[in-house]
């Protein structure tokens, strides 16, 4: 367990594995990524590192209300710097539910930096 002060507000995030490429998977709603670690480490099992964070206003992550865009752009800027203070900036984005975590895998997947996405249910 993490927490770092990504643009503003304290969010808490979890790195499953030592190796390998870089995932980051996310929960949809409003649900704390604690339901994914099974997910991730089965994934870390086979190579990769998981990224697993609560968004901002979500989970243990702070609340922060912002008057600037929706909120899956506001998610997708906030992963994009919780990633780059390491070298997860080219991981790939995984959407683990439907809706809310699908609409904000495709905001990540077109914001700068490209990276590959994954949205499933």
């Amino acid at each position: 367990m993490a927490e770092a002060k990504v643009r503003g507000v304290t969010l808490y995030y979890e790195v499953i594995g030592n190796a390998g490429p870089w995932i980051t998977l996310t929960p949809g709603s409003r649900r704390p990524c604690d339901e994914l670690i099974p997910m991730a480490q089965l994934l870390a099992r086979h190579g990769h590192r998981v990224l697993l964070h609560d968004r901002r206003n979500c989970g243990r992550s702070e609340v922060g209300i912002e008057a600037s865009g929706s909120e899956h752009e506001t998610w997708a800027d906030d992963l994009r710097a919780l990633a780059a203070m390491s070298a997860r900036r080219r991981s790939i984005r995984a959407a683990a539910r439907p809706a809310r975590g699908s609409r904000f895998c495709t905001r990540c997947a077109i914001r700068p930096p490209r990276a590959a996405c994954c949205c499933g249910g």
